[in-house]
């Protein structure tokens, strides 16, 4: 099992193989800007040396669990739009 530490990554390495989540550098500064408190207080995004870093498997949580609140609150269940 590998330690917490060797899986952090810098946010640019991070986005790396999520392209189709975070086209862009821009798009993933914003989602750390919107979801900053959730992803510092779970972990997801830290500052070591000056720097913002990705723990990968946290982030990508967090990011779920929003996503799915943002689509909950955007779409009404069947049974209420009935």
């Amino acid at each position: 099992m590998e330690n917490e530490l060797t899986e952090l990554r810098p946010l640019p390495q991070y986005r790396e193989g999520r392209e189709h989540i975070f086209p862009s550098d821009s798009s993933l500064e914003w989602t750390c800007r919107k979801h900053r408190r959730e992803l510092v207080e779970a972990g997801a995004l830290l500052l070591i040396g000056g720097r913002r870093m990705a723990n990968p498997p946290v982030f990508d949580r967090v990011i779920l669990a929003a996503a799915r609140r943002a689509a909950q609150a955007a779409m009404p269940d069947e049974e209420s739009a009935s």
